[in-house]
């Protein structure tokens, strides 16, 4: 049997809209052996797309797009 990955998302659970958040996207490979990857089309890959879908009482959220920030070097 082939072993299989954990998948746990992690959100701030006091998000109120308009503010920064982050979500965290941890997979754990429980098994002895290695394996592989692929990001594309996944939140590994970057948020390139609506990946995740946000409800708030029960009623999707629309999504607006990425928020992207540069800092300085």
């Amino acid at each position: 049997m082939a072993d299989q990955l954990e998948c746990r998302l992690e959100a701030d659970p006091e998000y109120l809209l308009g503010q920064e958040t982050a979500i965290r996207v941890y997979l754990t490979n429980p098994g002895n052996e290695s394996v592989r990857v692929l990001k594309w089309n996944t939140p590994l890959e970057g948020i390139r797309s609506n990946h995740f879908i946000v409800t708030k009482d029960k009623q999707r959220l629309p999504y607006d797009g990425i928020y992207q920030t540069r800092r300085s070097p």
